[in-house]
């Protein structure tokens, strides 16, 4: 299915009047309420003031979607070089809003989700722009369609934990890709380990472009699914142990990093009252593009949790590898060192430009989940958690991993 665009069709179980078709369960619907309205640009804020900005990768463009209330075409879609400015001509004077605006590579895949307000939507990947084109004239019947054009990758994270040995490795269930340890036994750390891009959804196997009649609701980036590994239901991101010698002893308590330049937003401990009592955790805004305040960006949190202890306090600014605290076991976690990290995509979300998740103990995503792999989506179809999800809610996910070369060797240092 790569590169065409195919709309969805299938109408199972609950039918969201912006056209979200998914199996679910009451109670996981319930959780999504009130959120199937096609969301026009939500311009909640973060302060981006003096941030540090990560530069845009080489190769990369400039893209811009938007709709019209009056006029005609409904529809405002754009896309070129990183000299280009596609969203000049969308403004408030032409009765254009900005639903969309960030980066694409003209030389790399690119995957192409559009949701349109009659509650169509389609998707495309291929090189180039050939998957915008393809979207574009499969959605062109359909009024004001928001497309996301997200880069299969977008190299900006090092990769720390790449020098990270699990102490389950070479244990029947568990296996190495890309140099981050899968375990699907059902004891230690390694339980559950990854990203869950069902969200709070039911897929079936056809709708993931897998053959059989099953259905799933734990889908990895691998379209590998509940029935053959069992990942952690809704677990939103990597855990990974600190590095082991040859004996299995650690080399002493290890440093959590920063995985690029940013800026702390939150460095808590939760409350007694909350969730996971006394556990640690550090979220960073990362900016990619020219600037903090360009329309043409992509923004990201990274979440570190289960610290022993945090040595960064909100607002401060951070460098790459940048010591964030010990590693620990705080929290809603097993007696076992580790640490969680999440990607979470903020801007060029499904079908809404920017949402900030509110930071705080009692439920640090509450308004959506917009958590994403950061391995991206690797399995034969669209991602489902940015094709199926609620406007505003799901992300499409992309490859944000540096080579692992941008590792220094003292990263676990003690």
């Amino acid at each position: 299915m790569s590169g065409t665009a195919v709309p969805l069709v299938s109408r199972e179980g609950s039918v969201c009047h912006v056209g979200v078709f998914m199996r679910a369960s009451p109670g996981r619907l319930s959780a999504l309420a009130g959120a199937c309205a096609l969301v026009t640009a939500s311009l909640w804020t973060v302060s981006a003031e003096a941030q540090p900005v990560i530069a845009t990768p080489s190769g990369h463009g400039h893209y811009c979607s938007g709709t019209r209330t009056l006029g005609s075409p409904s529809t405002h879609l754009q896309w070129g070089s990183s000299s280009t400015l596609p969203c000049v001509s969308c403004t408030p004077g032409s009765f254009c809003t900005i639903q969309q605006a960030g980066l694409w590579n003209p030389n790399g895949v690119n995957r192409v989700y559009a949701i349109c307000a009659d509650g169509a939507r389609f998707w495309g990947a291929a090189s180039g722009d050939s998957a915008i084109l393809n979207v574009q004239a499969a959605a062109a019947s359909h009024p004001r369609c928001s497309f996301n054009i997200s880069p299969k990758e977008l190299p900006i994270f090092n990769r720390p934990y790449s020098a990270f040995r699990d102490a389950l490795l070479g244990v029947e269930g568990c296996e190495v890709v890309d140099g981050v340890l899968h375990c699907y036994t059902e004891s230690n750390v390694g339980v559950g380990n990854g990203v869950d891009l069902a969200g709070h959804t039911t897929f079936s196997l056809a709708q993931l472009g897998i053959d059989g009649d099953a259905t799933t609701s734990r889908v990895d980036h691998r379209a590998h699914f509940s029935i053959n590994h069992p990942i952690q239901d809704d677990h939103g991101g990597y855990d990974w142990r600190p590095r082991f010698d040859a004996t299995g002893a650690t080399f002493g308590a290890a440093r959590v990093r920063a995985v690029a330049p940013g800026r702390v937003v939150s460095a808590l401990t939760q409350g007694a009252g909350d969730p996971c009592p006394g556990q640690v955790e550090v979220f960073i805004r990362h900016i990619v593009g020219a600037s903090a305040t360009t329309a043409y960006r992509e923004e990201f949190y990274s979440y570190y949790a289960h610290l022993e202890s945090a040595v960064v306090t909100a607002g401060q600014d951070v460098a790459a590898f940048q010591d964030l605290g010990e590693m620990g076991q705080t929290g809603c976690t097993d007696p076992v060192d580790h640490i969680h990290f999440s990607a979470i995509r903020i801007r060029n979300v499904t079908g809404a430009l920017m949402v900030v998740p509110p930071i705080g103990p009692a439920n640090w995503d509450t308004t959506g989940r917009r958590v994403i792999d950061p391995f991206g989506w690797n399995g034969p179809s669209y991602d489902p958690w940015a094709f199926f999800a609620p406007a505003g809610f799901g992300a499409a996910s992309i490859h944000l991993w540096k080579s692992p070369s941008n590792t220094p060797p003292d990263w676990a240092a003690h």
